[in-house]
């Protein structure tokens, strides 16, 4: 190949390459903002609704309970173990944590309601013909 289109072909593939780093850079391309902006713009959802509630709703909404209520809603839809607790509610956990007390059951919230999943055995809940 002579040198004049090597040449050319060369400074061809540096401009290409500029171009695609710059562009890409100028644009402001960056797979980690992405995800933050999705979940700002989530927040600006509830946060519309939840000014909506205030001045459209017929009678004064409990705004520390519709909260909770969304929060709760929040945790519980990502899967059956994951769940809320008010500040009340893990304060009282808290307290009776302290005792451990194992029956011999796996329990899950399916639609909303405790589940045996699966039962030990030779445990008090075997013991007691509780049934998975």
């Amino acid at each position: 190949m002579p040198r004049i289109p090597k040449i050319l072909l060369l400074l061809a593939s540096v401009a290409l390459v500029l171009t695609v780093f710059l562009g890409a850079n100028a644009t402001g391309v960056s797979a980690a903002s992405d995800p933050q902006e999705n979940a700002y713009r989530q927040i600006n959802v509830y946060s519309e609704v939840l000014s909506h509630i205030q001045s459209d709703y017929v009678e004064e909404p409990n705004i520390p309970s519709v909260t909770n209520g969304a929060l709760r809603g929040l945790a519980e839809s990502l899967d059956s173990e994951s769940g809320y607790l008010s500040p009340e509610e893990n304060k009282s956990y808290k307290i009776l944590k302290g005792g451990k007390a194992q029956v011999g059951i796996n329990v899950s919230k399916r639609y909303g309601y405790a589940t045996i999943v699966s039962v030990v055995p030779n445990s008090p809940a075997d013991k007691a013909n509780l049934n998975d």
